[in-house]
Formats: structure tokens, sequence, C-alpha cells
């Protein structure tokens, strides 16, 4: 189910409106330093922003490009996120 969906179906169209507030606010972040947020595998160069309690967006810098991989649910295991 599409996160946007399951949020709104769970929680209602404000909880939808305020996730989307954050996230924009995360991604202005990532957009005007990505570095801020802490790298956690250096070889493969992921980073991970907390959007969220429950929500984390994780993404890598490649040459000057941001690449956003997969905003996930905290109780999943990483790993499954970053070697899929």
């Amino acid at each position: 189910m599409d996160l946007i969906k399951f949020i709104e179906k769970k929680w209602g169209r404000n909880a939808v409106l305020k996730f989307n507030s954050q996230l924009e606010f995360f991604l202005k972040i990532i957009e005007d330093m990505p570095e801020a947020f802490p790298a956690i595998n250096k070889r493969m160069k992921w980073r991970r922003c907390v959007i969220t309690k429950r929500t984390v967006l994780f993404y890598k810098i490649q040459d000057k490009t941001i690449i956003l991989s997969a905003i996930y649910d905290t109780r999943m295991d990483p790993d499954s996120i970053l070697n899929s």
C-alpha cells in the first residue's frame, strides 16, 4: 500500500499534511547540506534522515547528485532496504 494512502487511512488527512510538511522540510535540508545527516554505510555511502519517530529516509550522494532510496518504517531491518 502506498505510504500516503496508509497514513490517510490510519490517521486521516491532517496526518498526511503533517507528514508531507516534515518530508519537505528534511528534503530541503538534504538539498542544501547533503552531508548533514549521518552516514550509516560508509562503503556504499548511504545516509539516514529521521523524518518521524517511525519513518526514515535513506539517501546517498553520488558526485553532485542526491539519490533518494527509500522511506521506510523504523521497525524494519534497514539492511533489507539498503541491499535490495
